[in-house]
């Protein structure tokens, strides 16, 4: 972190440094030092006997992570958590270590080092470096990595999810349909905040395995029917709102249209409610077109402005009516997009 009045220099040199402030945080969290400092300070010698580490190269981590504000240090080598490096907690109430530990992955830092090919060529990294394969398809085969994901998931949907349930009546329907709504964790919490909704989580059946008891530990269990199947084929019919929560931005215009007409031939009358990023005006909103390069270099998809929201949704069969916002980031950030059905 640099002070407001560092020089022009210092500020883009500390900029193009910053993946040495990333994989320091991927290191950090992956040998689970924040939450060796959950109940206070530790030497640092101390944490490297805990976590199998070797002691003055430990320490070299932990004071560098100090001098950007992720912990405090103190007199002997002792450290504890800032209020920003509590977040990297495991057990914190937004829990970014999760995200941290997959930024920090070979294979995530593999298809950000190939960034300069996609904007050549246009195409997404990661698949070229895989043989065609989608990062989904890649993480299909591998347990570690998807529990990874799925938990750095997780913890970024816990803020997200909150700020959308503030921000929109979802109480105003009958029934909720979460497509593509994973283990459940938002449509459980919206059911919470709303007594008199029934909800349907929809996604592949794979995915929704572990709904289950995520639903029934939110003590909505008999308010929320778990459907498996495939979106791009069709979706449950007869609900009262169709939700897609960060779901459209992992794929390209095509796609997103094909799942959009799906859910149209399902939803009648109902509206439909994606819950994305809506990208700020230019120099402005840097979380969400940094998002729109990840999904470039990644998953394939990309981040969208009000007026592409608007033309794929029609494309699909909607009309955009509403945006509200919900996290705002510098005039842009993840949003509600109210469209019903033309």
């Amino acid at each position: 972190m640099l002070p407001d009045n560092a020089d022009p220099a210092s500020r883009v040199r500390a900029l193009v440094d910053g993946l040495q402030v990333s994989q320091a945080i991927y290191v950090l969290v992956t040998l689970g030092i924040p939450d060796h400092l959950t109940e206070g300070a530790v030497r640092a010698e101390t944490l490297a006997g805990l976590v199998g580490a070797h002691p003055r190269s430990l320490y070299r981590l932990l004071r560098a992570l100090a001098s950007v504000g992720i912990l405090d240090e103190r007199d002997d080598h002792v450290f504890a958590l800032t209020a920003v490096g509590d977040y990297l907690r495991s057990d914190a109430a937004q829990p970014i270590g999760h995200w941290a530990r997959i930024v920090g992955r070979p294979h995530y830092w593999e298809a950000w080092g190939h960034l300069l090919d996609s904007v050549q060529t246009g195409e997404n990294a990661f698949q070229s470096l895989h043989g065609g394969q989608s990062v989904w398809e890649w993480r299909s085969h591998l347990p570690e990595e998807r529990a990874l994901f799925d938990r750095a998931m997780m913890g970024n949907s816990r803020q997200r999810s909150q700020s959308f349930l503030n921000a929109f009546d979802f109480g105003q329907f009958s029934t909720v349909a979460d497509i593509g709504g994973g283990n459940g964790a938002f449509l459980a919490a919206l059911l919470v905040r709303h007594p008199s909704v029934k909800g349907v989580l929809f996604d592949q059946p794979s995915v929704v395995s572990a709904a289950q008891s995520v639903v029934a530990g939110a003590g909505v269990g008999d308010r929320c029917d778990i459907i498996g199947g495939d979106f791009f084929s069709s979706v449950p019919a007869g609900a009262g709102a169709y939700v897609l929560k960060n779901i459209l931005h992992d794929w390209d215009d095509g796609d997103c249209v094909k799942l959009l007409r799906v859910v149209h031939s399902a939803c009648a009358a109902a509206p439909v409610l994606v819950l994305d990023w809506v990208l700020a005006p230019a120099n402005e909103g840097p979380l969400g077109k940094f998002s729109d390069l990840n999904m470039l270099v990644m998953p394939g998809g990309q981040e969208r402005t009000e007026d592409e929201w608007r033309s794929i949704l029609e494309q699909g069969g909607f009309r955009l009516e509403t945006v509200v916002e919900a996290m705002v980031e510098s005039a842009g950030g993840q949003s509600v997009i109210v469209a019903n059905a033309i």
